[in-house]
This record gives structure tokens, sequence and C-alpha cells, in this order.
């Protein structure tokens, strides 16, 4: 998922610099991963809204173009939707593939240890 050639062209090789920001993104996921459950339990689409929205510059970074396509997806749906009902498909898929993302970037700062 990780785009290792898009990311080493924003950090400019700079591996502290790499390290904080897969630390940063991990921090903040499991975070957003939080507010992305609570909120669609509550159904407040106009927070999901807005989490996906903001989520996606970071996944810019990482060259994580399928991801981001999906957040905007979710962004753009969560707008439209009269309930929650309407964006299950696009949130699971999200949820789903953001655990995968975590995961790999939680492998991906083993390897500068």
């Amino acid at each position: 998922m990780i785009d290792q050639s898009i990311f080493a062209d924003f950090t400019g090789g700079d591996k502290e610099f790499e390290l904080d920001l897969i630390s940063t993104f991990i921090d903040e996921s499991i975070e957003y991963s939080a507010l992305f459950t609570s909120n669609y339990a509550e159904g407040n689409l106009d927070e999901l809204s807005k989490l996906s929205h903001k989520l996606k510059s970071s996944t810019d970074v990482f060259g994580l173009t399928n991801f981001r396509n999906m957040l905007f997806e979710l962004e753009m749906g969560s707008k439209k939707a009269l309930n929650k009902e309407e964006i299950t498909e696009q949130y699971s898929t999200v949820i789903a593939t953001f655990d995968d993302v975590i995961k790999e970037m939680k492998e991906l700062k083993k390897s500068y240890s």
C-alpha cells in the first residue's frame, strides 16, 4: 500500500524525519480509527465526512492513493447520505483498509530500529 518512492521524495530520504512521520501517523490513526467507529455508531455523518477529509492529506505523504480514494468516497457519501446505512459499505471498506494501513505502518516503523 505505501509507495516508498513517494514517501522518500517527500522526506528527501531523511530517515529521522521518516520515522517521526510514521510514528505520528500511527498515533493519529489509532485515534482516528476510534473516532470513525464512534461517529459511525452514533450516525454522525457530518463528523465522518470531516474526519475523512482531514485524513486524506496524511495519506498523500505515504502515497496511499487507494486509501485516499476510499476516504474521498466516504467523505462524499457521508455528505449526501440521510443515514448511516447508506454508507455502510464505504465505511466498512475504510475501516478494514485502515486496520491494514496501521499494521503496515507498524511494520515499517520496526524496519527503522
